[in-house]
Parts: structure tokens; sequence; C-alpha cells
């Protein structure tokens, strides 16, 4: 177990350095060749950390509980490589696509005749529709989070307003019942005098 388990973390380590070579790799060829290497290391930590499951359950009972978090702590850290290289991946993926809707609109060829527009130029946007309507609704979003916090900022204005209105009439309650106490105290001590 301890052997595979020291192969595994050197290809975790070897996955590491693969991965920096295919975040700096611009060649597509180069990319695929890449991305093949890493697939193939994937597949073999796979491999090797369900082998390992299986192994720690033949350790002994004190070496268990180490075992175990090793093989988890190999888990995780292959999860994050598993992560980071989606993560690459796609940030290459945008940037080819960048890429190639630049040098269309570099091709594109945009003429003015008065024929069909009247001089007008036009550009068609139909590729942008997602992001503008993604726009709208972080926009109209926004709009709503305002509104709520205006409405619960009001909320909290008149909860407060009852609050010092119920304090008036609290003290003025106390008050009443005081003069009422005193007057009657007044009162029966007159009539002790008489």
């Amino acid at each position: 177990m301890d052997k595979l388990y020291r192969e595994t973390k050197e290809n975790l380590l070897s996955l590491d350095e693969i991965l920096s070579s295919f975040d700096l790799c611009i060649n597509n060829e180069e990319i695929e060749a890449i991305k093949s290497k890493i697939n193939v290391k994937f597949n073999e930590i796979r491999n090797s950390c369900s082998q390992l499951d299986n192994l720690v359950l033949k350790e002994p009972a004190n070496r268990r509980y180490d075992a175990k978090i090793k093989i988890d702590q190999l888990k995780y850290d292959f999860s994050h490589y598993n992560q980071a290289f989606k993560q690459i991946n796609y940030k290459k993926e945008q940037k080819i696509l960048e890429l190639k809707r630049r040098e269309e609109l570099l091709n594109t060829d945009i003429r003015s005749t008065n024929q069909y527009n009247n001089g007008h130029v036009q550009f068609s946007i139909d590729g942008f529709q997602n992001e503008i309507r993604h726009h709208n609704r972080l926009s109209n979003f926004n709009k709503e989070i305002d509104r709520m916090i205006d409405h619960g900022e009001n909320v909290l204005q008149h909860i407060q307003s009852q609050n010092n209105f119920l304090k008036d009439v609290k003290r003025n309650y106390f008050g009443f019942v005081c003069a009422v106490e005193h007057s009657l105290h007044d009162q029966s001590f007159g009539l002790f005098l008489c």
C-alpha cells in the first residue's frame, strides 16, 4: 500500500507540472497532446485511488485511520487538480472563441450602400443575444434588490415610529396611573386627618 501511495503522490506532482505546461501552451497540436497526457494521468490516479480504497480496508486497525486520512487527502488533491484542469481548459476554449470572433469581425466586409440600407451600417448581434439577455436579467435583479432594500428600510422606519409611539403611550399611562395613585393616596390621607 505504501508503494502505491508514493506512486500516486508522484503522479499528482507530475500532473502539477503537466498542468502548468498546459496553461502556457499555445499551439493546438501541443494542447491536444498535453490533454491526452493529462487524461492518462487522471485515469492512472483514479485507478490508484480506488485500489488504495480497497487496500486501506486490509490494513491493521491501528493504522487504518491514518491510512484513510492520507488517501482522503490524495483524493482531495486530485479533485483540485481536476477542477484546475477544467478551469484552464475552459479559459483556453474561451480565448480561442474570442480569437475566432475577432477574426470574423476583422474579416467582415462592412459596406454602406444606399441601395439596401440608405447609407446606414448594420451589424449582426445575434452572437451577443445571450450576453445582452444576461445583462438585462442582472440589471432587473439589481433593481429588485434595491426595491427590496428600500422596502425593508421603510418597514424598519415604521417599526421605529411605532416603538416611539408605544413608548409615549406607556409613559402617559404610567403618568396617569401615578397621578391617580397620588390622588387616591392624598384622599385617603385626608380622611385620616378628619
